[in-house]
């Protein structure tokens, strides 16, 4: 309820954080919580948006020590849930077809499956210029948006930079490099959204679904 992870994920988390010598955001070292505490912390502001001060009465610390729990916490699980396994260049096609899901099997070169992934955020506050090109017409309401990569067999191998809500998937896709890391003979499955056939690099396939163009439904083949 509190975190958006099952006790067995929290448990295996903090002991991976365990592992490691915590340098606190502010420089000062947090003893009246337990690491657990501190990581629950953490993950109830991220998954239930709870303010600082409500925090502090929960946790019986003071506003600040809330804000440099918080902190060095965001910053651990993005060294090791992200720094710590993201690649700077896709995995092989050979490497991902280890573990391929028999419904794909039929698709050896399909390197990654992407999709962009939206973000709920305040509405900001003073400027209707920040206002206007963070919302997401997709999402009717404010916005950022991500590129994720997902390989067959279900593994993340790529995200990107946050992006304005109001960004287009084929600005994202562009500004992101994303294609770069495509090899020749290499298959790309996307939404319809990814209209994206000619910022594809040599060689490398683009499937998208088709559109039905003014028709009542599709051809079998479609």
């Amino acid at each position: 309820v509190y975190t958006g992870i099952p006790q067995s994920s929290f448990t295996a988390l903090l002991n991976l954080i365990d592992r490691f010598d915590l340098s606190y955001y502010s420089g000062t070292n947090v003893f009246r919580l337990s690491q657990a505490d501190q990581l629950l912390l953490c993950l109830t502001r991220l998954k239930l948006a709870v303010l600082d001060d409500d925090l502090a009465v929960r946790f019986g610390v003071s506003h600040t020590t809330v804000q440099n729990v918080f902190m060095t916490f965001l910053h651990v699980l993005y060294e090791i849930l992200y720094e710590g396994i993201m690649v700077p260049k896709f995995p092989t096609t050979r490497y991902l077809g280890t573990d391929m899901p028999a419904s794909f099997k039929d698709f050896p070169n399909c390197r990654a499956s992407i999709d962009c992934s939206e973000l709920e955020i305040e509405v900001p506050r003073g400027s209707i210029v920040t206002q206007s090109v963070t919302f997401s017409n997709y999402k009717s309401r404010n916005t950022v948006k991500s590129l994720v990569a997902v390989a067959l067999n279900g593994a993340i191998i790529f995200t990107s930079e946050c992006y304005l809500g109001s960004t287009s998937d084929r600005e994202v896709v562009k500004d992101s490099a994303i294609l770069a890391q495509c090899t020749p003979e290499d298959l790309i499955l996307a939404d319809k959204g990814f209209a994206i056939f000619d910022l594809m690099p040599g060689r490398v396939s683009l499937n998208i679904p088709p559109f039905l163009r003014g028709r009542r439904q599709f051809i079998n083949d479609e």
